[in-house]
């Protein structure tokens, strides 16, 4: 029966242009990005990125995935490497939290605030039915974004690495935690901090704070700017395993506390 829950969210999402579009533009702009970083070699990155990437790359290749050879023979594509390894899936992580908790929170407090949910519970539909479902078609579209832009992302990093290599390059396990496991657990913390906000917050105006929580990823960045690529890329790796750990118990935690009373006594 979740499936016909599925199909209203679904409606839902072509009837209303603005819902559509908030799904659409971050890929969008990130297309836009690796597609001006690729064919300007790095010109349109900041003096700080092209800093952080030159340090990096040219110390550690091999946390990258190359040789100190490669990196001689990419000469200034390796700028553009480097970043594409170690900055722009920050930007996907934050991506796959923002993307999550507007999903949930259009979903489940404009039906809220509209009485609408109430609506929902009076029919046929078991609860459970109404809730996963609607979380359900939340995640799918939250995790089209998210690998839209992984695939884009990587794609990029191929490109380049043929265009200068005739070579394609081989994703190291750190790039990979950082496009799979680290969205992910952004996406499911989003989840439980959505759910919870859409079921207290009184405004719109009072779900944004839920939003900051996404710029957690940020700290990654930090860690990148002060230490060494092996340090960066061991702490995303431990941090990938224990986002997701903590992510997961919040999620499952979540099925205890959200009913239909959570939707109709607020």
């Amino acid at each position: 029966m979740m499936g016909v829950i599925f199909r209203k969210e679904l409606w839902t999402l072509r009837e209303n242009p603005s819902y559509l579009y908030s799904h659409i533009i971050p890929p969008l702009i990130l297309v836009l990005l690796l597609t001006a970083v690729v064919l300007t070699n790095g010109v349109v990155l900041t003096p700080q990125s092209r800093a952080i990437a030159i340090n990096q790359i040219k110390s550690s290749p091999q946390f990258f995935g190359l040789s100190h050879t490669d990196v001689d023979g990419l000469g200034d594509a390796a700028i553009s490497m480097a970043v594409l390894i170690a900055q722009i899936p920050i930007v996907i992580q934050i991506f796959a939290y923002i993307t999550t908790y507007n999903a949930v929170v259009q979903s489940f407090m404009t039906e809220r605030v509209n009485k609408t949910m109430e609506v929902l519970f009076s029919t046929p539909l078991r609860d459970e039915d109404i809730i996963y479902g609607k979380i359900l078609f939340c995640m799918c579209i939250a995790g089209a974004t998210v690998a839209l832009s992984g695939a884009v992302n990587t794609a990029a990093i191929e490109i380049l690495y043929w265009m200068n290599t005739s070579r394609l390059w081989t994703p190291t396990s750190g790039y990979l935690t950082m496009i799979t496991v680290l969205p992910l657990s952004m996406m499911l913390l989003a989840l439980p901090l959505a759910l919870l906000i859409s079921v207290r917050a009184k405004s719109s105006q009072a779900t944004k704070w839920g939003s900051l929580a996404g710029l957690l990823p940020i700290a990654l960045f930090v860690v990148g700017l002060s230490h060494s690529p092996a340090i960066f890329f061991m702490a995303v790796e431990l941090l990938g395993g224990f986002a997701f750990v903590v992510s997961l118990l919040l999620t499952v935690a979540l099925k205890r506390t959200i009913n239909r009373l959570s939707f109709i006594v607020n």
